[in-house]
């Protein structure tokens, strides 16, 4: 089976199936946040591969002194398997970049992160909820950022088809009441970079991906014959004997009637 050891995040729609989150944030503890990027609320893709081109998501404060917190991105994995995903204090890390247009912010960035079951549009478990956080230095340049979990120890045991979910928030704190530009990037080629960041989250250990059980409902057409419906069972010997040897052909497993 496939393991992942590092999730780089993606700017293009998951094609996961299923109940998703909608236009809320899964975060309890960053319930409600008082600023929003444009479009935080897609469901966007990460998998084990780095991206081509940085991009950014920009997200405009209040024009207030009080603490305060926005919503950028989230992330979906494709389908994870059935596992138990343990950590322990400091043991999941993401790695970023960020910007903030005025040092009157003390500005930085915050995550969150889920199992979550597309079948029943829930939460499984949580894997850390704004304990991974870190701050801009007071400039205004692009700074590569990184930081481990806060979350104390603990698991999550997962079943086949499960997805694990990423939020990505920013805080900031002003000097001066007035709005100012945080911007978080991702999507890049390189890890810790400030030119083009490839951002993502690694969890303590490399999590299993699911890979769906072959059975023969799976290939309707066999030899000739229509056998999906009746279930495994239903297949001559030597084809129950070879047909997992075989490849997937449009409509089903086809097998020669030769054979």
């Amino acid at each position: 089976m496939t393991t992942i050891s590092k999730f780089y995040f993606h700017d293009p729609t998951t094609g996961v199936s299923g109940t998703l989150p909608g236009s809320a944030v899964l975060s309890s503890n960053y319930p409600s946040p008082a600023y929003t990027a444009s479009n935080c609320y897609v469901n966007r893709t990460m998998d084990a591969s780095p991206g081509a081109t940085m991009l950014g998501s920009s997200a405009t404060t209040t024009a207030t002194k009080t603490f305060q917190y926005g919503f950028h991105r989230r992330f979906c994995s494709d389908l994870i398997a059935a596992q138990t995903i343990s950590f322990s204090y400091g043991s999941q890390h993401i790695h970023w970049a960020g910007v903030q247009s005025s040092t009157n912010v003390a500005g930085g960035f915050a995550f969150a992160g889920f199992v979550w079951r597309p079948g029943t549009g829930s939460i499984v478990g949580t894997l850390f909820d704004v304990t991974i956080y870190a701050s801009l230095a007071a400039n205004i340049n692009i700074q590569a950022l990184s930081d481990g979990s806060g979350s104390a120890s603990g698991s999550v045991t997962t079943a086949d088809g499960d997805i694990i979910i990423i939020e990505y928030f920013s805080r900031a704190q002003q000097s001066m009441a007035s709005s100012y530009q945080i911007m978080g990037y991702y999507d890049g080629t390189t890890e810790d970079s400030t030119e083009s960041n490839a951002a993502y989250y690694a969890p303590e250990s490399a999590v299993t991906m699911y890979s769906a059980a072959t059975t023969a409902d799976d290939f309707p057409y066999v030899g000739g014959g229509y056998y999906g419906q009746q279930g495994f069972a239903a297949l001559p010997d030597r084809l129950r004997r070879l047909w997992q040897g075989w490849s997937l052909r449009p409509g089903g497993l086809v097998v020669p009637d030769s054979l």
